[in-house]
């Protein structure tokens, strides 16, 4: 397995500016440098969740558009019902909740994010802005030739989904 993720302070800005260097230097960063110029990605920002805020107005329109304004034609977007009933239950403010569990992955070109499972088995809506991405799916069933990172005994709790090792061995 590999290292699990880490926070790194910074900004929203700072990061553009970073995929900034990155796609300047393009087809001139030599594979050797890789390591000078890391891939790293922003997963599980939550810009819809701050009060008052730019992301939040965006997020209220969606929201009042019946969860519309992002979704494929013909799909109609339930999570808002369900986030309602459970909250309803645990007396939590339902819009706060939903708020925190739309979130906004941003990467350069080259990024990869390792294999893992959604939180809580969460089903996982992707809407690509610019570039391409490639994703591998596996099978429920399948579940059993992979494995959780770390292994049994390991501290690893999965809070972030569990991480599979595509490249070890066993699999």
């Amino acid at each position: 397995g590999g290292q699990p993720a880490r926070p790194v302070p910074g900004s929203v800005s700072d990061f553009v500016k970073y995929v900034g260097v990155l796609r300047d230097l393009g087809p001139r960063l030599a594979e050797e440098d890789y390591l000078a110029y890391p891939r790293f990605s922003v997963g599980g920002w939550s810009p819809f969740a701050t009060e008052g805020g730019e992301g939040r107005a965006l997020w209220e329109e969606d929201l009042r558009s019946g969860r519309q304004s992002w979704a494929p034609a013909g799909v109609k977007d339930l999570t808002d019902r369900w986030v309602k009933m459970f909250c309803n239950a645990l007396s939590v403010d339902w819009k706060e909740t939903l708020a925190c569990m739309d979130a906004v992955q941003l990467g350069p070109a080259g990024a990869v994010t390792r294999l893992h499972v959604a939180p809580a088995s969460a089903h996982t809506w992707h809407g690509q802005i610019q570039g391409r991405r490639a994703f591998v799916l596996f099978a429920p069933h399948e579940s059993g030739n992979l494995y959780a990172e770390g292994g049994e005994g390991s501290d690893d709790e999965g809070d972030a989904g569990d991480v599979a090792d595509t490249a070890a061995p066993g699999l």
